[in-house]
């Protein structure tokens, strides 16, 4: 344990948190052996105090969740606390908005938020600053809350948290919605890539869009996520949607080539923007010089989307996706 803990140790001090990831090698690892061990009560009473000091996450998701609450009941953003304690590494403001986004998990545990609330609660300093940003307390290491508060991560937790398994225990009882958080992952690829093309060689993700489709045969998916999923591009069969992508190429008058990357995209997702383009009177292509494009709209990315054209892919499922063989 020791050796461990002193590698988790130093990487809290160079990161100020302790989100590792089992892919990180044989500190993920243990860092996950760790949470098992807890559940399993295999953990002395000085393991836990001692993993709780450097900020540790006991169960990633249900962190996320109970983080979220909690921000929530204090009237906070857990958006951009996230972006705050990001910001501590990484500078370039997207590559903070890509780490916020798929399976990536807000890097602060419930005891280290629930204790520095506590502490300016009782100390009278305001969550947020007058210019609208939150208190820089929020994203500070252990070693800042010394030099600010006089007191380490864990004497602040000693401080303000009467029992600290109670919390833990309450956070692991949590229940995650598999849908939620496979969509919030699925959406997060969408977002980068425009197409939901995610093979089941891909890993979990790939294997979940497949269980979706067979869901979706069984008719056994509700029809909130049947909307969810074509705002994001869902291919329900691909064969069939390789035929009615040529269809309604061939009836606009677009040539398509093997590689186009409109064989990516969802039929819904194409008879949506279609039928928006037709309803604000726009063509479906631009003149480019002497030749003529796509409208760009066909291959934005749904924020690229709103901040042009002000709607969403969602918007465009909930108005066009009804009508007769949008969806179909």
């Amino acid at each position: 344990f020791g050796d461990n803990y002193r590698q988790a140790q130093a990487y809290y001090e160079e990161h100020g948190n302790l989100d590792i990831k089992i892919l990180s090698g044989s500190l993920g690892v243990w860092i996950k052996d760790q949470r098992k061990q807890y559940k399993k009560q295999k953990l002395t009473n000085e393991q836990f105090e001692a993993l709780n000091a450097i900020g540790m996450i006991w169960a990633t998701a249900e962190n996320q969740i109970a983080v979220e609450n909690l921000c929530k009941e204090n009237n906070i953003s857990s958006e951009e606390l996230w972006r705050e304690l990001l910001s501590r590494e990484i500078n370039d403001k997207s590559e903070i908005e890509k780490k916020m986004k798929g399976n990536n998990t807000i890097p602060i545990s419930i005891l280290e938020l629930q204790a520095k609330i506590a502490y300016m609660k009782d100390k009278d300093i305001s969550l947020i600053q007058p210019d609208g940003t939150l208190y820089p307390i929020l994203a500070m290491n252990s070693k800042e809350l010394i030099s600010t508060t006089g007191m380490s991560l864990i004497e602040l937790e000693h401080r303000y948290i009467e029992n600290p398994k109670h919390v833990i225990d309450n956070m692991l009882k949590i229940k995650i919605d598999a849908f939620g958080d496979n969509y919030r992952q699925a959406q997060a690829y969408y977002e980068e890539h425009g197409n939901l093309d995610i093979k089941i060689l891909s890993g979990s993700l790939g294997a979940w869009i497949k269980e979706q489709r067979k869901q979706y045969k069984k008719q056994k998916l509700s029809e909130e996520r049947v909307d969810a999923l074509n705002a994001i591009g869902m291919i329900w069969e691909l064969r069939k949607n390789k035929e009615q992508i040529e269809a309604i190429c061939a009836s606009h008058g677009i040539t398509l080539d093997k590689k186009s990357p409109l064989y990516k995209k969802s039929a819904t997702e194409l008879r949506c923007k279609m039928a928006y383009l037709e309803s604000i009177d726009v063509p479906i292509f631009e003149q480019n010089g002497e030749s003529q494009k796509l409208n760009p709209i066909f291959f934005m990315s749904d924020v690229d989307m709103q901040e042009k054209f002000h709607v969403s892919m969602s918007d465009l499922v909930h108005v066009y996706g009804k009508q007769e063989g949008v969806t179909k």
